[in-house]
């Protein structure tokens, strides 16, 4: 099997790093879960498109006029196209839709970040250490945060009639554990590597465990000021909140609601990382993946020394 060939089904792999053992990432400290699924997510999206790309390169060679050049390179990118010169265009095809996909989804990303900014003089604000606390009117319940030069808790009149003072200091609490982690980063991250690897099927587990872990990061962190109880019952008063973009830090973001609220209905765990301590677990999200990528720099380092023998 060629390098190239290695390099891409090591990026697909590890973005599968999830599927099969969901139950263990969840059984991690949010916050470790959350940066090691994101590691992982990363160093995906970079195998594949470097594969991607070493398979298209024979494609984007053929069709320059012959030259000294062109004739080296050709000969350089030998080896370099196991399916063929069909399956190079093929590479290359999926290399330029996707990338177009994930430039696109950053400029809609900005675009809702700019509209879910809420501005003078509409809704409330209230100046808090370190942001801005909005209420907006409206029956419809809503609370997220954003970051940035300006940061804002938003929360509608909605859901603050369905909660007493405890709920409300819940549901602050929550969204300012996602400000201070910046979490509104690691939601749009998790949407653009989604975007970016939307030809793999198995990457929207991940990324939906992804965003499960920040919700339970920010649960835990909000815990700290704030009872359990108090929190679950903010939860449960935004369980109908309006949809809001994935990208979007929120109090009722996650799909898995009802695993969050099971969570939040018991005692704060002893070591949320027990899980990890197993032999099975340490294997799952570190060795395994670890591993996973170390074939991936063989092959890339692999594929180096072909190109520099030229």
């Amino acid at each position: 099997m060629a390098a190239p060939v290695v390099v891409l089904a090591v990026g697909l792999a590890l973005a599968g790093c999830v599927a099969p053992n969901e139950r263990v990432w969840i059984g991690l400290m949010p916050r470790t879960a959350a940066r090691r699924l994101m590691h992982c997510l990363l160093i995906s999206v970079g195998f594949s498109y470097l594969g991607l790309a070493l398979l298209a390169a024979p494609a984007l060679v053929a069709p320059l006029p012959r030259s000294a050049l062109a004739m080296a390179c050709q000969r350089m990118l030998a080896g370099l196209e196991p399916a063929g010169l069909v399956g190079a265009r093929l590479a290359a095809v999926l290399l330029l839709v996707s990338t177009c996909a994930t430039l696109a989804r950053a400029r809609r990303t900005r675009r809702d970040r700019a509209a879910l900014r809420v501005e003078l003089p509409v809704g409330h604000h209230e100046r808090r250490p370190g942001f801005d606390l909005v209420t907006l009117p409206g029956r419809t319940p809503v609370a997220y945060s954003l970051g940035g030069r300006r940061p804002q808790v938003v929360i509608s009149q909605g859901l603050r009639d369905r909660v007493d003072e405890q709920g409300l200091a819940a549901v602050v609490a929550h969204e300012v554990a996602h400000l201070r982690a910046g979490h509104d980063r690691w939601f749009a991250g998790a949407s653009l590597l989604e975007t970016a690897l939307w030809f793999v099927p198995w990457v929207r587990p991940a990324t939906a465990t992804l965003r499960f872990s920040l919700e339970r990061w920010a649960d835990e962190q909000a815990t700290g000021t704030v009872s359990r109880g108090a929190l679950r019952a903010a939860v449960l008063a935004a369980v109908d909140a309006a949809p809001l973009p994935s990208q979007t830090a929120a109090l009722s973001q996650a799909g898995a609601l009802v695993q969050r609220l099971a969570m939040l209905a018991e005692p704060p765990p002893g070591h949320l990382g027990d899980a990890a301590s197993t032999r099975y677990g340490r294997l799952t999200t570190i060795v395994g993946p670890a591993a996973v990528a170390g074939c991936g720099v063989v092959a890339a380092l692999s594929t180096l020394a072909h190109l520099c023998t030229f």
